[in-house]
């Protein structure tokens, strides 16, 4: 599972071609997106923004996936940070009530 954080939600076509989307800039509202394979039917993604001080920016559940997926994009956000800093983004892979895999990683927004 790869995860980020950018400044558009991203397309599925876009990040096969070209990979990763930018990092997200501060100008912008931020949206974290996931790619991930093989995920089974049934399962869906909490999505965690935190500030540098871990005070949350954005919690997200997704829907549950009506069919298994080869490959899928997911994203969540839309929201503007206030300050240029490192913020925290974790993502749990949930199926059956349980975490299957985690991702988390720490992205720095600047202007």
């Amino acid at each position: 599972m790869q995860i980020g954080l950018t400044n558009t939600p991203p397309e599925f076509a876009t990040f096969v071609r070209e990979g990763e989307p930018q990092r997200a800039k501060l100008s912008g509202p931020v949206f974290a997106w996931v790619w991930a394979i093989n995920v089974e039917r049934g399962s869906m993604f909490r999505i965690h923004i935190t500030d540098v001080d871990g005070r949350t920016i954005l919690l997200v559940e997704t829907k549950s996936l009506g069919a298994r997926k080869a490959s899928y994009i997911v994203y969540a956000g839309g929201k503007y940070v206030e300050s240029e800093n490192m913020y925290g983004l974790k993502v749990d892979l949930l199926s059956g009530g349980s975490t299957v895999s985690s991702a988390a990683r720490s992205v720095e927004i600047e202007r």
